[in-house]
């Protein structure tokens, strides 16, 4: 029995096919998804992608659709999309601490807006990040000394053998932008964070803060976060070096270089995928050329293969 119907009939469900996923993306490009399914729970999400890890049909993971770079010819095999496991509850540990356990599929935003009304520290350097919270795991999200590992007690995922996995916070390493989830192909389907209890007045002043930090980035434009990861100590951050290399303002096609901040890359309204890789080719190229720094790509590209 092929692939997809047999998901169908495990699942019993309908998959769709042919499913444009630019509206499902911060940047709004890319191609079609060959067949899509929303998982509506963690079983579903374990189920699905279990199978197709077996059945050895490419998986591809969307969450909140930020920091992806999705291919024109789109995606073949199934595309797991996470936006409909977005919930999550809490409780206390002890006196002044507090676990929060999330879906895969929900909002950084959400979680944090929750965190700001409550008075629970732990989350403020996700102000402004944009995407889920698998994806803010995968990647280690984070701004100035503090990122998503820090927070973590344990994270649920499946692997590549189907088995479902509990990882405590030890067994993971988080580096910069990195995380050893992503090591191997596997679906993060949730985890749990530790919080602490504090003053509400407290936890929005350092929500203030971290929004001082991206004030000199674009808001309200179509971007999918910072194009480059910072190349590390002694060598300046990948905004300024592109800066410097005179990218700013760089256009090809609809997009552009942000000419308030570098680092990122807008879609100007009608950008296609390869306007954007072709843009972000020619910036990488540019500051390899002035400065002898190869940038590494902090958006994942999805699908391909890239030129």
């Amino acid at each position: 029995m092929p692939w997809p119907a047999a998901l169908e009939r495990q699942l019993k469900i309908s998959l769709q096919d042919r499913v444009p996923l630019a509206p499902l993306t911060t940047w709004k490009v890319g191609g079609e998804a060959e067949f899509l399914l929303a998982p509506r729970d963690p079983h579903e999400a374990h189920r699905a992608f279990a199978l197709c890890q077996a059945e050895g049909v490419p998986t591809w993971r969307i969450g909140g659709g930020s920091n992806i770079l999705v291919h024109p010819a789109g995606l073949a095999g199934l595309t797991l999309w996470m936006g409909r496991m977005d919930s999550f509850s809490w409780a206390w540990r002890d006196k002044g601490m507090l676990l929060v356990e999330a879906d895969a599929g929900c909002p950084t935003r959400r979680l944090l807006n929750f965190c700001l009304s409550q008075g629970f520290s732990g989350l403020e350097f996700a102000t402004g990040i944009h995407g889920s919270i698998g994806g803010a795991l995968m990647c280690n999200a984070g701004a100035g000394a503090d990122s998503m590992g820090q927070s973590v007690e344990w994270v649920e995922s499946v692997e590549r053998d189907g088995s479902l996995r509990r990882w405590d916070s030890a067994e993971i390493r988080f580096d910069y932008r990195f995380s050893s989830l992503a090591a191997e192909p596997r679906l993060v389907t949730r985890c749990c964070l530790k919080l602490e209890a504090a003053e509400r007045s407290l936890v929005r002043e350092k929500v203030l803060r971290f929004w001082s930090l991206r004030k000199g980035q674009p808001h309200g434009t179509m971007t999918a976060g910072c194009v480059f990861k910072n190349p590390g100590p002694g060598v300046e951050p990948a905004g300024l070096l592109l800066d410097r290399s005179g990218c700013k303002g760089l256009t090809v096609g609809n997009a552009r270089v942000s000419p308030l901040h570098a680092n990122f890359v807008e879609n100007a309204g009608s950008a296609m995928a390869t306007d954007i890789w072709h843009l972000i080719c020619l910036c990488r190229q540019r500051v390899l050329e002035m400065s002898g720094v190869w940038l590494e790509l902090e958006v994942n590209l999805l699908g391909g293969p890239w030129e």
